[in-house]
């Protein structure tokens, strides 16, 4: 595992948090994304950081808790951070709120409808005849 390192000019102190990391933390207590202490650095991009500015003004907490952890799955599950990030942007840049529902429909892959399979019952015929054909060692 790699990290990059974080160089600050300031007295304050910055951290690179991995948000695969906490994600499964976050999917069981979504609201603790409101109160934790890294979670500015806990955003892998700056459209992140936006997408959370806006739910969390136009929504109410734990909705936009909610939302947030889920655009975080999203781009955990999918390993698509600048993907998603270009569709939260577009959407923000439009004055629109990201579409959870419709970008988790885009970038998770379906789960396939399973194919009935046939298997035919076994030749004891073919049976038969090893067995009549057999050797003991």
């Amino acid at each position: 595992m790699t990290a990059d390192r974080v160089r600050v000019k300031h007295a304050e102190r910055e951290h690179n948090i991995d948000f695969r990391h906490f994600i499964g933390n976050l999917k069981r207590k979504p609201h603790a994304l409101r109160y934790l202490v890294y979670r500015s650095a806990l955003f892998p991009t700056h459209a992140y950081t936006r997408a959370w500015q806006a739910l969390d003004a136009a929504l109410d907490a734990r909705q936009a808790c909610r939302d947030m952890v889920a655009l975080l799955d999203i781009a955990a599950k999918s390993n698509c951070v600048d993907a998603l990030a270009l569709r939260i942007e577009a959407a923000l840049d439009r004055g629109k709120l990201p579409n959870v529902a419709k970008l988790r429909s885009e970038f998770l892959p379906t789960v396939r409808s399973r194919v009935d399979v046939t298997i035919p019952p076994p030749d004891f015929a073919g049976y038969n005849h090893l067995l009549a054909n057999a050797q003991v060692l």
